[in-house]
């Protein structure tokens, strides 16, 4: 199922606020992270679902329904640790928006750190082959692994 540029086009500003958000928690900041996911639901209202047409509108309706609930719980987080809790469900979100879709307009990695939820692992979205780990920030910022890259 891939998309056209027009769809490309209204999705790409959703990514670069989730790396802002990313970045955010890499770098332990959390004022700057709520700011971020505050950032992410607007641009996620913003997305016109009507540009998505047949199987594709329906994978978007689903997406877009669980990033919404998903930042909503992370923008009425307290702290760090907790708003690192929805980061693993927004980012598996895109993860299944990027790999259904297809590449956008530059490399994407996805990368994985095992230790997350009592080792179970999760993973997230990066703009650079360099793991810096946005479940612990700088506690363990070098923990994780390149899995793919979509480009």
């Amino acid at each position: 199922m891939s998309i056209g540029q027009k769809e490309k086009d209204a999705l790409s500003p959703l990514f670069e606020a989730y790396f802002k958000l990313k970045n955010n928690l890499v770098n332990d900041d959390f004022k700057a992270g709520i700011s971020s996911a505050k950032e992410m639901t607007t641009i996620l209202n913003k997305v016109d679902m009507k540009i998505f047409k047949g199987e594709a509108h329906d994978f978007w309706m689903k997406r877009s329904d669980v990033l919404s609930k998903e930042l909503k719980k992370a923008i009425s987080t307290k702290e760090i640790g907790e708003l690192r809790k929805p980061f693993e469900e927004i980012s598996n979100q895109l993860i299944m928006i990027l790999k259904s879709f297809g590449a956008m307009d530059k490399a994407i990695y996805i990368e994985h750190c095992p230790m997350v939820n009592n080792n179970n692992g999760a993973d997230w979205l990066s703009l650079e082959s360099e793991i810096k780990n946005p479940y612990y920030g700088e506690a363990m910022l070098k923990c994780g692994e390149v899995k793919q890259v979509i480009k």
